[in-house]
């Protein structure tokens, strides 16, 4: 029974998480056609500084091209669907004690 029940889960999570692992890798590729990644790390100041990444986060998303703000809540999108296939995956693991 603990078989079967493996094997749904995983039949039940895998194309979430391949759908979100795919959308995300085609948007990473394409916002990084679309933004010079080095400028920005040269740009940005130290990561343990929370409130300057969050203020310099927030001012290059707002002054960025509107392709580049799609990208970036696609991505943002793409990884909560990540987290959920996930979520999903390790929730059928979870219940397999249960029985």
């Amino acid at each position: 029974m603990r078989r079967i029940r493996r094997v749904y889960a995983v039949r039940r999570a895998a194309p979430v998480v391949l759908a979100s692992l795919a959308f995300g890798v085609v948007t990473l590729w394409a916002l990084g056609r679309e933004v010079w990644v080095s400028q920005v790390y040269a740009n940005m100041p130290s990561f343990f500084d929370v409130p300057a990444i969050t203020g310099f986060m927030t001012y290059a998303f707002i002054h960025t091209d509107l392709a580049v703000q799609v990208l970036c809540v696609a991505l943002l999108l793409a990884v909560v669907g990540l987290a959920q296939g996930c979520a999903r995956l390790l929730g059928g693991f979870g219940k397999l004690g249960a029985a």
